[in-house]
């Protein structure tokens, strides 16, 4: 998703997001791809 919205994340963010096991976090990262206005947000 983030590819698709022409964001690119640093490799410790993409680690980060590799690792997680958490569903709870990661459907809460899936929101905010989907909602924010820019990867900050």
């Amino acid at each position: 998703m983030l590819e698709a919205r022409g964001w690119v994340l640093s490799p410790e963010q993409q680690s980060r997001v590799e690792a997680c096991r958490d569903v709870a976090q990661l459907a809460a990262w899936t929101v905010r791809v989907v909602t924010a206005d820019d990867v900050f947000g």
